[in-house]
């Protein structure tokens, strides 16, 4: 579920996109949605939206992490090589279900976040 959205992460983002398509795949559902949108506003869920080229939300695609076939979808639409992809997740079951078609993966630890992951990229 979308909780908060650190300005540091968010920054990050925008500066990883100048040089990699950014994806997010989220097991979510419209309840989420509208929790944050409440929470946050419209503006702030519609400027998150866009820090990624595509939003892939489970109850949208009808598949769901660690599932391989919602993996392949992305992989299929985006014309995206396994073994180019980078797949960051908290959930060790989501990180195995990438693993198993070649993609490349990070379990982010207790003490992690992305800005831990790519410290010359935050300012």
């Amino acid at each position: 579920m979308l909780l908060d959205l650190p300005n540091e992460r968010l920054k990050l983002i925008k500066a990883l996109k100048n040089k990699y398509r950014i994806y997010l795949l989220s097991n979510t559902n419209n309840i989420h949605i509208d929790a944050f949108k409440k929470q946050q506003g419209n503006a702030k869920w519609e400027d998150f939206c866009n820090l990624f080229d595509k939003m892939y939300l489970s109850h949208e695609v009808g598949l769901r992490k660690p599932n391989a076939e919602i993996f392949k979808h992305i992989l299929t639409e985006q014309k995206l090589k396994a073994e180019e992809v980078f797949f960051i997740d908290d959930s060790p079951q989501h990180i195995e279900g990438a693993k198993k078609l070649g993609i490349k993966t990070h379990h982010l630890l207790d003490n992690e976040n992305i800005t831990t992951l790519f410290p010359d990229r935050v300012r």
